[in-house]
């Protein structure tokens, strides 16, 4: 049930570099102001020698472009987020995602390509219209977040490329529950 399924993420992480994503080195880590950015009101991130685990890779870029990094086109990239949610069936305090940003699409063009791998899968999600973009669901399980911000005078869009084990939970979800 809290597997990795590593063919689904590889699976994924080529469809997404045939698109044009270039695989991107993201940091684990980041500045308290960076994780600051994406942390919903009263959720606590977790420090670590300074710095505080990122709960979503968009988090490590913006870290990246903090640094120095000049954004031109769209990336994927892999962590491990680390989260203080109310831990049920599907939300666990550590999951791995694979997180798409760019500055080039926007969070509606990242998500149909999202989309586009789930359906070449036979997986078929429902949008939902959030307050901040949409998310897509399977099965009644969250499995994508999309949106947009500006961060130093740079338009970006993002969205969860893969998060496991929650795709899984979703997908056993249909062979259990039909």
């Amino acid at each position: 049930m809290y597997n990795i399924d590593s063919v689904l993420l590889m699976t994924a992480m080529q469809h997404y570099k045939e698109l044009g994503y270039k695989p991107l080195s993201s940091p684990m880590l980041v500045d308290r102001e960076i994780v600051e950015i994406t942390l919903p009101e009263g959720n606590t991130a977790q420090e670590h020698l300074g710095k505080f685990y990122v709960g979503s890779a968009e988090q490590s870029f913006y870290q990246l472009m903090k640094e120095g990094f000049s954004p031109n086109g769209s990336y994927m990239l892999v962590t491990p987020c680390e989260r203080d949610d109310v831990i049920d069936d599907t939300h666990l305090n550590i999951f791995l995602k694979v997180e798409l940003v760019s500055s080039e699409l926007n969070y509606k063009e990242i998500m149909q390509d999202v989309i586009d791998l789930y359906s070449y899968n036979g997986f078929n999600v429902t949008i939902v219209e959030t307050s901040v973009g949409c998310d897509l669901e399977l099965n009644g399980v969250e499995v994508g977040s999309y949106g947009e911000r500006d961060y130093l005078g740079v338009n970006i869009s993002f969205g969860t490329g893969i998060a496991l084990p929650r795709i899984s939970q979703a997908i056993s979800r249909d062979s259990c529950c039909n």
